[in-house]
């Protein structure tokens, strides 16, 4: 069993560059653009908080710029939209005893009236450097990175 210091020492040493480039995959993808553009993501591990204590986790957090460019006449009814994460954390399996990271990416909007929803552009698992990482689109299709 991996110690709470090793869980976060393994979250802290994950090369995040697949991920967004995965992310930026799929934005490009969902509103049909041709010529990729890269957002501009950035990735945070959360200093420890009484959630991640209770469940012995290691939280990440990250969100783009704002995409409201790429939403057509959505983005015209938006005052704000984003790529974020909806639970994003490193935790140790229960089966294998090993760190692995998870995560759903997802579009979280809000309305200019204040309402705000969000839905899954994909989910991301990080097994270590030997495995890499693994990604499932919104439609189900499974992708591998080593």
């Amino acid at each position: 069993m991996k110690t709470r210091e090793e869980l976060r020492e393994f979250t802290e040493s994950i090369d995040f560059t697949p991920l967004k480039t995965q992310i930026n995959r799929a934005v490009n993808r969902a509103v049909g653009l041709y010529d990729e553009e890269d957002l501009d993501i950035k990735f945070v591990v959360r200093p420890e908080n009484r959630r991640d204590e209770q469940n012995g986790s290691v939280s990440v957090d990250y969100e783009s710029e704002d995409i409201r460019r790429f939403c057509g006449v959505f983005g015209t009814i938006l005052k704000k939209a984003t790529v974020t994460d909806f639970g994003s954390y490193s935790f140790i399996h229960p089966e294998t005893g090993e760190p692995v990271y998870s995560t759903d990416v997802v579009i979280a909007y809000t309305h200019h009236d204040g309402g705000s929803n969000s839905m899954t552009l994909l989910r991301a698992w990080y097994f270590g450097k030997e495995r890499g990482w693994e990604f499932k689109d919104a439609h189900g299709s499974i992708t591998t990175f080593n």
